[in-house]
């Protein structure tokens, strides 16, 4: 199946053309990583994440983190990405949470190998320590499956 993009675009639907679709999933999953990872551990939302040093730090090394095995697998991603989505999380709304926290939080299954287990996986691979990320994914790790909820 082929799709139409000028078709797509003809109901007023607005879009932004991306040159670098690796690099825009890159963006996204250093602020998703972190997110998920640090408010599934810390068991908060991102406000009470930010509003704390010790678990600012923390978010901002998980970020630091996926945006170092980032730049080592996909080199045209932006260097401060890191930074800039530190500074995007300090917009969000003070109550936000991962859905990783709600699934946790009800028992089911976590995506916890497709995100933290992702960036320690790839980080091994790339010579890349990735402390924080390890912590989440043996922390969370008899949750991953579900049926123990918190």
């Amino acid at each position: 199946m082929r799709l139409d993009f000028q078709l797509i675009c003809s109901n007023g639907t607005t879009h932004d053309r991306v040159e670098n679709i690796e690099a825009q999933i890159w963006e996204k999953f250093v602020l998703l990583s972190a997110v998920c990872g640090i408010t599934s551990l810390t068991r908060l939302p991102i406000g009470a994440i930010l509003s704390d040093s010790k678990c600012e730090t923390l978010f901002h090394d998980a970020l630091a983190e996926t945006s170092t095995v980032g730049l080592a697998s996909c080199g045209s991603l932006d260097p401060d990405i890191a930074s800039k989505q530190f500074e995007f999380a300090n917009s969000l709304p003070y109550g936000m949470r991962s859905s990783m926290l709600d699934d946790l939080e009800r028992g089911k299954k976590l995506e916890l190998e497709h995100v933290s287990g992702q960036v320690v996986s790839l980080g091994t691979e790339l010579g890349i320590q990735t402390p924080v990320h390890d912590i989440v994914l043996r922390a969370l790790h008899p949750y991953a499956n579900g049926g123990v909820s918190v």
